[in-house]
């Protein structure tokens, strides 16, 4: 009796196992194509912030491991389950961007509002495809002014 019991938790653990595996494996894939901004979505340390951004930007995710945006020019990408990492080269200064997890980004004045800048970690980048939409989530963490600020972004594209 022993013996089947240890036999049957051994395979129920398995099929655990297993079938988090599968979830994690992504499906890069469903990203090839082209896909023209829709909309965004933010929130600081949970609370929902307005996002008043009109774009006409347009992102095409290539089979090779290329992408090329009409706002951040060419680059490559990696997938890692649903985990995505992008490289640009920065046009101004021909260095490469690399936005993924772990990575730092650097936000200037125009961006945060403030009169000055502010460096943030890309804690998680995750992407979703269902349908003709593309989900791209990211989360961000940085210190502003003492302050540790937890930064969701949720940008959604269509399909074309």
């Amino acid at each position: 009796m022993k013996k089947v019991l240890f036999f049957i938790t051994t395979l129920v653990i398995a099929s655990i196992f297993t079938g988090c595996k599968e979830e994690e494996k992504g499906n890069p894939e469903a990203l090839i194509g082209t896909w023209k901004y829709e909309s965004a979505t933010g929130t600081i340390n949970g609370q929902t912030i307005p996002v008043d951004e009109e774009s006409n930007e347009q992102i095409t995710f290539y089979s090779n491991g290329t992408v090329e945006s009409t706002e951040d020019g060419a680059g490559t990408y990696t997938t890692k389950g649903y985990s995505i990492t992008m490289t640009f080269t920065d046009k101004e200064t021909g260095k490469p961007i690399v936005l993924g997890p772990g990575q730092s980004v650097e936000f200037g004045p125009e961006d945060t509002g403030l009169d000055f800048g502010v460096i943030a970690n890309i804690e998680s980048q995750t992407y979703s495809v269902q349908g003709n939409k593309l989900t791209i989530k990211n989360k961000i963490s940085a210190t502003v002014l003492g302050q540790k600020m937890v930064i969701t972004s949720i940008v959604v594209y269509k399909k074309i």
